[in-house]
């Protein structure tokens, strides 16, 4: 099995140029009920684009009522039947992504590890190791669930987590001491876990608890996730205020938007990690969709850069200093190597197109 142990995480993908098994991108998706999608978010009002089975997504899922070993990504996959959670459309969004990949590289499939349980707290049940006390018994239980579904996706696939989505803490923000304590314990949740994975910098994105007057220390609990965010590297965080609830629960048009953010600012702490990495050069972000920026601690005030294709033709050529963005926007999607003339001599990257 191959993980990443060191997350320059596309960057990781590329140095492979084939694998004994297909690779597939994981992505965890855990939390309390708003990630297992709960009472309103009802499968019967999804628009026709979301109802089909999706099979280049594989799902697991553990919760109280809804479990699924290894699936097709469908609806009906939440606190009942009846619901559906973020999964949807954050696996549709990070299927479109892979598909614009070379699946040489990237494979076909992507997988989503479901573990979400409702009217849970993060300083009792979540609780993590370093917090001190008695360790959760959904830390114990993700982690053991992670690698019982890692192990079983190995028989066939070269499995690659890829990050995790967290949205957790409202149960947390009913009680005073419990909100104080959520910075410490996010903080050590997040440490803990990626030492448990064995993935120091596996990127972490978390979405913040609705500011609704249901949890009456929800500002604590926010300021809490926020601050976290700012002093972890590889850690995100996006606001839920605005998205469609019932004060309690997101409803089908909040959970279809909650997908979406998920997906979208999880990329915010990929370039985070790629960042803080530590490596001399680093291409940001990679894969890119028009622009990318070189993070390198020996740039001179300018100098050349060329970008060639697969077959070694010139594609791109032009000056680099620092805070410049080369535009990529014109080139068509697939693998490009740009050359870089520093203080050190020539250097060369590989920079995907999507």
């Amino acid at each position: 099995m191959k993980r990443f142990r060191n997350l320059l995480l596309i960057a990781l993908f590329l140095t492979h140029a084939s694998y004994a098994k297909p690779p597939i991108r994981v992505y965890i998706m855990a939390g309390q009920s708003n990630m297992s999608g709960t009472n309103n978010p009802l499968v019967i009002q999804l628009p026709a684009s979301l109802v089909s089975t999706v099979p280049n997504v594989l799902i697991k899922v553990n919760s109280y009522s809804v479990n699924c070993n290894w699936g097709s990504l469908r609806p009906g996959l939440g606190a009942t039947t009846a619901n559906f959670g973020p999964e949807i459309t954050f696996g549709l969004d990070e299927l479109n992504t892979l598909q614009k990949l070379d699946t040489t590289l990237f494979g076909s499939k992507i997988a989503i590890i479901k573990y979400a349980y409702g009217g849970t707290t993060l300083d009792v049940d979540w609780r993590p190791p370093s917090s001190g006390g008695i360790v959760g018994w959904l830390y114990k239980g993700i982690i053991n669930d992670i690698n019982a579904s890692l192990a079983t996706l190995d028989s066939t696939y070269d499995a690659q987590i890829m990050g995790m989505c967290w949205m957790q803490g409202e149960y947390d923000a009913l009680v005073d001491t419990e909100a104080i304590n959520y910075q410490t314990n996010l903080s050590n949740f997040i440490q803990d876990i990626r030492t448990d994975l064995n993935l120091l910098t596996m990127p972490f994105c978390i979405g913040m608890i609705d500011s609704s007057p249901h949890w009456p220390y929800n500002a604590i609990v926010r300021q809490a996730e926020t601050n976290v965010a700012k002093s972890t590297a590889g850690v995100s965080v996006f606001d839920t205020h605005g998205l469609g609830t019932d004060g309690t629960h997101y409803n089908t048009q909040g959970q279809i938007e909650l997908g979406h953010l998920f997906f979208r600012y999880l990329d915010d702490a990929y370039t985070t990690c790629t960042i803080c990495n530590g490596n001399n050069t680093v291409i940001f972000p990679n894969p890119s969709i028009g622009s990318f920026s070189v993070l390198y601690s020996g740039i001179p005030s300018n100098y050349q850069y060329t970008i060639t294709d697969m077959k070694g033709a010139e594609v791109l050529q032009g000056q680099l200093y620092i805070g410049y963005e080369v535009d990529i926007s014109s080139l068509s999607a697939g693998i490009y190597f740009i050359s870089l003339t520093t203080i050190e001599g020539t250097i060369v990257k590989k920079v995907v197109k999507i």
